[in-house]
Formats: C-alpha cells, structure tokens, sequence
C-alpha cells in the first residue's frame, strides 16, 4: 500500500463512509442511535489524529450491516446490508491500485464531447498542407465528435468563405459530401498574436457556442431530481428492513435491490460520472513560430481558457463560472506545441519557463511528428512483446547502432529557416533523439504516457554529451546541374551551417556501456531514408569459416515503404555446404496490402484529443536531450568544428566513411535477391520522389505565411540500405 494514490482514495474512502453512515442511520430500528461518522485520514494529515482510510470504510460499511441485522434478524435486512456493503466495497476496490497510473486508458469520450479545434496560423502552410488534412482525415473517418467546431485565427484579412475555398485543394476530394460537412465545420476569425482584442473575441465566440451546445444537458436542478431519487430509493429499502409495508407483489430481495440502487446513486462520484453540465473541450494547435508563443499562451490563458459554466478544463483554470452548468468531469483545455523548443539547452529552458507560467504540463503536448510514425510507435512492440529480439539488446551481442535519415534534396530557396538552426537542431536533437531513447530505454511499469516518457528521460540521462571528436559535418556543394547549399539566395552568404552531420553518442548504463550509436543526418544525398540498423557482433570461433563480413542486423526502416527485416546467414540452396546473407522480412506494403497507414499529424491530434501525452515531449526530456547536444552546437557556432563539403546527391562526406568504421559498423556482403515489394515498377521515379518529398517539406513551415519549413524532417527522403536501392514510394503518399 506504500505506492497507493492516496488522493484518489481518501476522496473515495470519504465517500463510501458517508454514504455507508447514511445507510446506517437509515436502517437502525427507532430508539437506536446511528453509528457516529468516523474520521478519514485528509491527504498529507498525521495518521495518528484520524482513521485510515481503509479502517473508516470498513467500520462505517460494518455499522451500517450491523445497525441492520440488529433489529430483528429480518432476512430482508441482512441481505440489504449485505447488498449495500458489497457493492461499497467493489467501488473502492476500483480505486485502489499500487499506482493511479496502473488503470489508465486514453478517453474514448464517445458523443458526448462538444468540441472546439482553433487552429492559429491558418493561413501558414503547415496548417493548409498539414493540420486541417488532419483533421478531415479524423472527421472521415469518425473520430471526432458530432458537435464540433474548427477556428481559424490568424492575422491575416480574410473570411471564412476565403478559407474554405483556400483549404479545398488539400483536402481528399473523393467524397464531396463529406469535404462539404467538413468545411462547415470551419470558420476563420482575424486577430493579432501580441494585443488581446482578437484573443477576447476569440474567447467570447467560443463560449457562445459552447453555450448553445449546451441546451438541454442537465442542470443543477436536474441533480437535485436524481438526488432526491436516490434518498427516496434508500428510505424504501429502510422501510422494508423495519418491517413496513411493502409493495404488493414485491419479491424479498427488493429491500435489497432498492439499497444498492441507493447506494450506486450516492457513491457514482467515484465512477467519474458527468456532472450536470456537459463535457467541452478546447483544442489549440499553435502552427506557429515558436518566438511567438510566450505572448499567444499569456493571452489564451487570459481570454481563452474557461470553459463556458467555468473550468480551465484542469492545470489550475479559472474555476469562475460565465453562468449555465459547470462543464462535466473531463472537460478539458490543452495546447498542442510545434517545435522548434529553443536553439540550446537555454533558450530551451527560458522558453519553457515563459510558457509554464500560464499552462501546466499536463495540458501541453509539444508536438514531434516522428512519434506518430507507424513504426517508430511500433517500436515498444518489437521491443517487449518479443523476447526473439529483446534477448539480444544489449552490449553483449550489439557491437553498434545506426539511425540515419537521409533527404534527397536540399533546401532550394528555404534556406532562411534552416540556417539559422542547421541538421543537428532541425533534425537530430528532436526526431533521431527520440528514436534513440524509444530504442534504447528499458521497460516501462505500464503503458501510461507518464511511465513510458519516465524511462525516456532515464536513458537520455545516462548519455554523455558528445564531443568535438564525435562527430563529422558536412555542407554539400553544387554537382551536376545541382546547385550548392551556399547558392541558395536565402541563405547567409558564407554560413558554415552544416547540412550533414554524423554524430557518435554512448548511453552509459549497464546494458548499453561501450556500445557506439551513430546518429546520422543529411540533406541533398543520395536517397530518401529514415531507419535504425543494429549490427550484432561477430559470431566467436564460427565453425564456418570467418563471418565478419556476414554480420546479422536488425533493420526497421520508417520511411519509404516501412519494413522491419533480420539479416542472417543461411546455406545456400545447392549440394555444397555454402552459406550466404539472407533476410527475414516483414515489408508492410506486402504484409498489409490495402491497408493505408494514417498519417502521422492525425495519430497526434487524435493523441491530444484523448488526452495520451505519450507521443509528446515532456519538458524533462526536452532538457535531457539539449543537455546531449548543446556543447557541441556551441563548439560549432564557434567554428571549433571542421566542415567537409561533399557533392549534392552523394552518400554524403567522405570522412564518414571512416568514422562509421572506427564505429564499429562492418558493411556485410548482402543484395536483395528478387524483386522487392519496394521495387514496384509502377511507383514514382526518383524525380517525382524527390518533387513530393520537396512539397512535404514545405508543408511543415510553422511560420505563418512563411517559406521556411518548421521541421525538415518529415520531408524525409528514400532509399535502402547497405547500398540496395530501396522502396520509392509513390508520389503524394509520404
């Protein structure tokens, strides 16, 4: 009982021993006093002043069954007794666990929600291109509720008809009818970022649609109704334990059914049952640059948080009400936060500061785009549900790890965003730094968002920062017909921005201790990719001769064509006893054919409107990740770092090679033998790849109205591995 949630249950224990002192009073025969009310232990107050809670509830339940039994041996009132204390029992035993986090499962919410989306910076491309074809997906598809509104606030002069017809391109034409429903649904509102005139608009128009949401939903007289209810089933049930009439034709349990339907009226505070009021809920996507955002969420908290009735839908929101019913438990208001967080560890931290002084870390969900890919989510499966692979992962049998993201372009007149951040902080410190932890952290108590992002935190924790040592950069130069990076007119003329990066970390614990991890990076190279490679190391005193160069590896590659496939050896079919490398593979586009993959961005919205922070970044491990990265970004600020150019569409520095090496990578003697699901002939050329992936990095520009992406990486580029040629995917289906 040391880890119980002790909150949760002194609510319930108080609860469960009022209600079992009213059962008590009720039953007790006239001229018999009623069980005095005992004393629950307050969260926090000295045991040895109050009861425990545990005891309370047991000597309040027992009274009442005694006060009830006692008046005659009346069976009709033992078996209510009976009836109500069980059932009081089986509430509080669904309260108490080891942990609150041990029973926790994402809302459903079901129909009931009204739903408010503002989307500020509506008229950013990340919003066209990316947040709104979100949210039609999920509207599609059913997974957001009836009642539901879409804002758009922006600072540009535009109406809500302007932006309908501006969102229509990008929005999935196939069902007219549906696009329709959709676009009704949203609405456009002009208003400045730094004044709170438009923020106090903003707030007034949702609450009046909140309130008319709300006719109908029951108010305070309508608990008053149900209260009464309840008293009057629990008075007949004390009348037929007293001996009073009952009704004609009642069965002898109805005393019985009567007291547990009493006792479910009063204690159903513990099943978190609405309040009188609805459920509302307020969704704000910031798809903004983050220099603003100090000054959006002081406003949004002032102007924008109470719910209509009052409530800041948690995180210490003004309880006041505007009037109507308070909003039904679960109500809630949260933030959902693009990155760039900061440029280094500081910037990082002052911006957090100045956004947590207006809203909690609960009701923030910092968004990493990368966490909603199909198979960097699928990488706690691969890791604990299947002890085939989870035996292996750790230093004695892996000799290195590589998680490489390559793009097959280069910024190509988006250079102002990306040089003043570079591949490290645009890609690196975020989306690989991610990866990594989700690779290497141990298992989590539970699948509660909070015990997961725990073991995050842990093994970024143990990683040392990287040194000038490990690491080689790389800035890519004009090649055949390609134009270099410094060619770009919107880039600094000079800038040693680096557009490659290899960078060499070691998690120090126990089970990773000496083993190299590679994060690699790089723009206008020869392949679109993004995958982890773990190398196992060579097998001892093999039998068959040396097999350093036939190594098995574990790949999972996220992007293009996902896959997880095992390299192995194998006999070679034939009479001689030769071997060769072969592989076990699970390629989803074969594996799952018809099956369409959501898109990242609705995994995440969905994510947030169900309230599961597990695919978001905490702040801790946002700190924990700058900690790894911002002595080496400050030594290349400096110039302290080399810079090696390298030609656009190539494998990247040459340098590189030498340093995996010296990794401990080992290039394995391996092809694919047959065609590759990957390698359909009808999927897109390299020139339409490239030409999708481009839009897509466009598309994730935060800024409003801007034409620097906010985060390069979900441009993503293609490609294999070990120099196979993989999987372009089709054009459009990024």
């Amino acid at each position: 009982m040391s880890r119980l949630a002790s909150k949760d249950l002194d609510t319930a224990a108080r609860e469960i021993a009022n209600a079992a002192a009213a059962a008590a009073a009720g039953l007790a025969p006239p001229g018999i006093a009623p069980p005095p009310p005992v004393a629950v232990a307050k969260p926090g107050a000295s045991m040895q002043s109050a009861v425990p809670p545990a005891v309370a509830i047991g000597a309040a339940v027992g009274a009442a069954a005694a006060g009830a039994a006692g008046v005659d041996g009346n069976a009709h009132a033992v078996a209510a007794a009976a009836a109500t204390q069980q059932l009081l029992y089986e509430q509080l035993l669904e309260h108490v666990c080891p942990s609150a986090r041990d029973e926790w499962k994402a809302d459903s919410f079901g129909g009931n929600l009204r739903l408010s989306i503002v989307v500020l910076g509506a008229s950013g491309d990340l919003a066209k291109k990316k947040t709104y074809p979100a949210l039609y997906q999920l509207f599609k598809k059913g997974f957001l509720p009836r009642r539901l509104q879409i804002v758009g606030y922006a600072r540009s002069r535009m109406s809500t008809p302007e932006l309908r017809e501006r969102l229509r391109g990008y929005l999935d034409t196939g069902d007219c009818e549906c696009v329709e429903q959709f676009l009704n649904a949203c609405s456009y509102m002009h208003g400045e970022y730094d004044a709170a005139e438009g923020y106090e608009r903003l707030g007034t128009e949702l609450s009046a649609w909140e309130a008319q949401m709300s006719v109908g939903t029951p108010t305070k007289a309508h608990l008053a109704a149900a209260t009464a209810a309840a008293q009057a089933a629990l008075a007949q049930a004390a009348a037929g334990a007293n001996g009073g009439a009952q009704a004609v034709g009642s069965p002898p349990g109805v005393a019985a059914a009567a007291a547990a339907a009493a006792a479910a009226a009063v204690g159903s505070g513990l099943h978190g049952a609405a309040g009188p009021g609805p459920r509302l809920g307020r969704l704000f996507y910031l798809a903004l640059p983050p220099v603003v955002y100090p000054q959006v969420c002081e406003h949004l908290r002032n102007h924008c948080a109470t719910l209509f009735g009052g409530g800041g839908g948690g995180g210490g929101g003004d309880r006041g009400g505007r009037g109507g019913a308070q909003p039904a438990q679960g109500s809630f208001v949260r933030l959902i936060l693009e990155k760039p967080f900061g440029s280094d560890l500081a910037s990082s931290e002052a911006l957090a500061n100045s956004i947590g002084a207006h809203w909690p870390e609960e009701q923030l969900y910092r968004i990493d785009h990368y966490l909603g890919k199909e198979l960097v989510q699928n990488m706690l499966m691969l890791r604990f549900a299947n002890p085939i692979f989870s035996a292996f992962f750790n230093r004695h049998y892996i000799s290195n790890i590589q998680i490489t993201f390559k793009e097959p372009f280069g910024t190509e007149g988006r250079g102002g965003y990306f040089d003043s951040y570079g591949i490290i902080r645009d890609v690196i410190q975020n989306h690989l730094a991610q990866v990594l932890a989700l690779l290497t952290m141990e298992a989590p108590v539970s699948l509660h968002p909070d015990d997961i992002r725990d073991e995050k935190v842990k093994v970024l924790r143990c990683i040392a920062p990287a040194g000038l040592g490990d690491c080689v950069l790389g800035q890519y130069v004009a090649d055949k017909g390609q134009p270099g990076y410094l060619d770009d007119p919107t880039v600094h003329p000079g800038s040693r921005t680096p557009t490659f990066a290899a960078v060499r970390v070691f998690v120090r614990n126990e089970r990773w201790d000496g083993v190299p991890i590679v994060i690699k990076a790089g723009k206008a190279l020869n392949e679109r990719l993004a995958a982890v490679r773990i190398q196992l190391r060579t097998p001892p005193a093999s039998i068959f001769g040396p097999l350093d160069h036939m190594r098995n590896e574990l790949v999972v590659r996220f992007q293009p064509g996902e896959a997880i496939y095992a390299k192995m050896v194998v006999k070679k079919p034939g009479l001689e006893m030769d071997f060769e490398m072969s592989e076990l593979d699970l390629s989803y586009p074969e594996r799952y054919k018809g099956v369409v993959i959501p898109d990242a961005y609705e995994r995440l919205i969905l994510d947030c409107i169900r309230g599961d922070q597990q695919h978001f970044v905490r702040r801790d491990e946002l700190r924990a990740a700058w900690a790894i990265f911002t002595p080496l970004l400050h030594a290349i600020d400096a110039g302290a770092v080399p810079l090696h150019p390298y030609p656009y569409g190539s494998r990247g520095p040459a340098a590189v090679d030498g340093f995996i090496t010296d990794s401990g990578y080992v290039r394995t003697e391996y092809s694919w033998q047959q065609a590759h699901p990957s390698h359909h002939p009808q999927m897109s050329t390299p020139a339409q790849l490239a030409a999708a992936a481009r839009e897509a990095a466009a598309a994730r520009d935060a800024a409003s109205g801007a034409a620097a992406p906010q985060g390069a990486a979900a441009a993503s580029g293609s490609g294999g591995a070990d120099g196979v040629s993989s999987a372009p995917t089709p054009a459009g289906k990024l």
